[in-house]
């Protein structure tokens, strides 16, 4: 399990990450660009699991990355809007 800048990713499900979007079998490690991250730890064993329960019992690695220190959060949304008029 991963978890950067404080949100969890699991590798088997679509994510994204800046412009970058990730799907099954894409670490979310990859998307990340190396001058961006700050900061690695590392949780296993009881460690993990008793901060993230059952999907913490293989591991996990925290990621920090400097834009998740930044005091402006980045907040993107994408969104769809259709409207369907009955003719009559």
């Amino acid at each position: 399990m991963f978890v950067i800048d404080g949100v969890p990713f699991d590798p088997n499900t679509n994510f994204e990450y800046g412009f970058n979007q990730g799907g099954p079998g894409i670490s979310p490690i990859s998307l990340i660009p190396p001058e961006d991250i700050e900061d690695f730890s590392f949780l296993k064993d009881a460690m993990a699991t008793s901060v993230y329960g059952s999907r913490g019992a293989n591991g996990v690695i925290i990621i920090t990355t400097k834009r998740g220190r930044s005091k402006k959060p980045i907040i993107t949304y994408t969104g769809n809007f259709v409207l369907s008029v009955p003719r009559g």
